[in-house]
């Protein structure tokens, strides 16, 4: 009697370590000479987030590799911003901007930005307080954590353009912004992944993020002033994101991000791991056109024109400052020039980013622009 119960205790442990989920450690996050590579598909057909789950399956093998993202991670001592970072261990090159990491036992972070941020011709050092965490050590099924950060940087008012200030009734010695984001982390499921690149043992984390933009100007005598009304009160309206991350030991990588309306149950777009390695916007040896962007500050459209950048499908997608999704589409271009007129009435006031991209997933060129109201 004891032998057989003792084979069915030995039989259940055995059931159980099958499908238990996964711990997450950092053995994989990146390092100094590691690339790492995520496709982009924003035509999917998967209109709706899975549910939360335990043991799950979730088959996205149908996915569509519209274009590809390198990120090359470089020691951060040989950046041209790391006396601005002087904490960082390693770096990697954006269309926009070089990103300075923190990487320790526990966590590996955003430390900040250096670069032609703002679109205006100078760069800017922009750092987070704290910085924002992208992994964590170890990984867990039901893991929360809050965090909040705000990156944000102080210049002088002489190197933005007078009309940025056509709104308000004086002339400011600098300025400050601050792009403040509020995040609850969830690891809400767990269990198996399809990707056209193979299956993949997973933690799901949903994050949420509240983002909030605040623009002060110093005053003489006054000091800094919150000055975000004069632009609309935009930038001080809460705007609210949701992203499904599945995570997996072994990849340095997300196996695949779901980018979410705010409520979190529609898909907008699908990063997810790739093998190929077409050149994406990280590569250094790319060379990138500049994007002409009229008008810069902008209040609710903009024009994008492309004359002598690209001919045939072109990709274009606009982020924000911290890479969230806001606007995809693709076009033939069959004629030049061709001009994209971009609608922002349901963007609010802050930096963005925008990348033009061939068939091939090439970046053909980018640029940033600013919204004021």
């Amino acid at each position: 009697m004891m032998k057989k119960f003792t084979f069915l205790i030995a039989f259940v442990c055995s059931m159980v370590n099958v499908n238990a989920q996964i711990i997450v450690t950092n053995a994989a996050w990146p390092k100094a000479g590691d690339t790492t590579k995520l496709a982009n598909d924003s035509e999917s057909g998967y209109l709706l987030a899975p549910a939360q789950a335990t043991n799950g399956n979730w088959d996205f093998s149908n996915l569509k590799e519209e274009s590809i993202d390198l990120t090359s991670f470089a020691p951060a001592s040989q950046g041209n911003g790391f006396a601005d970072f002087p904490t960082a261990e390693l770096y990697s090159k954006s269309n926009f901007a070089d990103v300075y990491y923190n990487v320790t036992n526990s966590a590996f972070e955003i430390l900040g930005y250096k670069g032609d941020i703002l679109g205006f011709g100078f760069p800017l050092v922009v750092k987070g307080k704290p910085a924002a965490v992208e992994r964590r050590n170890p990984m867990k099924y039901f893991d929360i954590s809050n965090t909040e950060y705000t990156f944000g940087a102080t210049f002088s008012a002489e190197l933005l353009p007078d009309s940025l200030f056509s709104g308000i009734p004086f002339t400011p010695d600098s300025v400050r912004f601050g792009q403040n984001v509020k995040r609850l982390d969830v690891v809400d499921s767990w269990g198996k992944l399809k990707i056209p690149l193979g299956t993949y043992d997973v933690l799901r984390e949903k994050r949420t993020s509240i983002q909030t933009i605040k623009l002060e100007v110093k005053i003489p005598v006054l000091g800094w002033t919150d000055v975000s009304n004069f632009f609309g009160g935009a930038g001080g309206t809460p705007d609210t994101s949701v992203a499904y991350h599945y995570i997996a030991n072994g990849s340095a990588e997300p196996i695949m991000v779901l980018n979410c309306t705010a409520t979190g149950d529609t898909i907008q777009d699908i990063d997810f791991k790739t093998n190929k390695t077409k050149v994406g916007i990280f590569s250094p040896s790319l060379s990138i056109g500049k994007l002409n962007i009229f008008p810069n500050p902008a209040n609710h459209f903009i024009e994008l024109n492309t004359t002598g950048i690209i001919e045939g499908k072109a990709h274009l997608m606009i982020t924000d400052l911290l890479g969230k999704t806001m606007r995809e589409e693709t076009n033939i271009l069959t004629k030049e020039p061709y001009n994209w007129f971009i609608n922002l009435d349901n963007f609010n006031v802050g930096m963005y980013f925008v990348s033009l991209k061939d068939e091939k997933g090439n970046i053909k060129a980018s640029g940033t622009f600013s919204i004021v109201r």
